[in-house]
């Protein structure tokens, strides 16, 4: 029977942030409090996950940290008599609004197309939904408030920019994965995704993916990401072996 023994200090790092990843030198540069170290690695497994995909406006990133984060499902009460604009054209975005119709004060809908990635049977309840304004080909630029939401601007193909009073903006892109710190090192779909074979390998033999990282967010699950951990354990155990 083989044994197999792992160093927990590399096993799990508490309180780690990582800094940058060189694939040539096999090193992964690591921050914990103030000290910067370097782990050498034989093979790295990203199980790095995803986030969700934001704007890039001004005014957004200080509307999170205050946290002005919403859930259609969640937080219908919170959102009652308010004028609630949700941002996307996918089925979070359109379920949101179907949601907080009977909820909001105001529901508008703000896609930078006219075509939607939405099921129909989403579109079609919006769509048909006296309560919720549908506004297309047509980006948000800004988001303002110091203390909370109280307009965004908009820009649409065709006219100006013009400023819409709403109390809360939910922002529904889809997500993106997290693969900064080694997309230009591995070779990765249009999305981001990063290619992988049947034992979840990247185009560097020595890297390794699993969960969202390079699964697409349709198929992604804890389950799933959990089967790819074994099928990745498993063949880097034979190849440890092996040396």
């Amino acid at each position: 029977m083989v044994q197999h023994f792992i160093d927990m200090d590399c096993l799990y790092e508490a309180n780690t942030k990582v800094i940058s990843i060189d694939e040539r030198s096999k090193t992964v540069k690591v921050k914990q409090q103030e000290t910067e170290k370097e782990i050498g690695y034989t093979y790295l497994i990203l199980a790095t996950g995803s986030s969700q995909r934001k704007l890039g406006v001004p005014g957004e990133q200080q509307m999170i940290d205050r946290g002005e984060v919403y859930s259609a499902s969640a937080d219908g009460e919170r959102l009652k008599g308010k004028r609630v604009a949700l941002i996307g054209g996918g089925d979070r975005a359109f379920e949101g609004a179907h949601l907080l119709a009977s909820k909001a004060k105001e529901v508008y809908l703000i896609h930078r197309s006219t075509h939607f990635k939405a099921r129909e049977q989403y579109v079609e309840k919006v769509l048909s939904d006296p309560g919720i304004k549908v506004i297309t080909d047509t980006e948000v630029t800004a988001i303002h408030g110091k203390h909370h939401v109280t307009s965004i601007d908009l820009k649409s193909k065709n006219s100006e920019c013009e400023n819409l009073s709403v109390d809360a903006v939910l922002i529904r892109l889809g997500v993106a994965p997290n693969v900064e710190l080694i997309k230009e090192k591995v070779t990765t779909t249009q999305s981001g995704l990063i290619v992988i074979n049947e034992v979840h390998q990247s185009s560097n033999p020595s890297i390794y993916a699993i969960g969202d990282a390079c699964t697409t967010p349709l198929f992604s699950s804890i389950s799933s990401s959990a089967g790819q951990g074994a099928i990745v354990a498993k063949h880097v155990s034979s190849l440890l072996n092996e040396s």
